[in-house]
């Protein structure tokens, strides 16, 4: 998974229209698809806004659900964990260092 969320963050910077931006978003595609991920993407918050991606933006790697019901697994430094509450984040359990199993509604 933290290869996973690597991957992301170094397609995220390639430039839109960039020569290495498609052959980067294909790499990533691959990733997903190989561990049944459906996307990985910043976390937004409860207005669905999302911070810009950085090595402390926390990532969410979604493994299931609709909408804005997300499953997924957090990779955030514990300071950018979202607290829980009955709008957004349903769900935040540390699983390892850095690492949350998250739900959102």
């Amino acid at each position: 998974m933290q290869d996973l969320v690597a991957t992301y963050r170094a397609a995220d910077r390639q430039a839109a229209g960039s020569p290495g931006a498609t052959e980067a978003a294909a790499v990533l595609a691959e990733r997903c698809r190989q561990l049944h991920v459906t996307g990985v993407s910043p976390l937004a918050d409860s207005e669905g806004e999302a911070a810009p991606v950085s090595d402390e933006t926390p990532t969410l790697v979604t493994i299931g659900g609709i909408l804005d019901n997300t499953v997924g697994f957090l990779f955030a430094p514990p300071t950018a964990v979202p607290a829980m509450g009955p709008n957004h984040c349903i769900w935040v359990e540390l699983l390892e260092p850095r690492w949350y199993l998250l739900r959102t509604t």
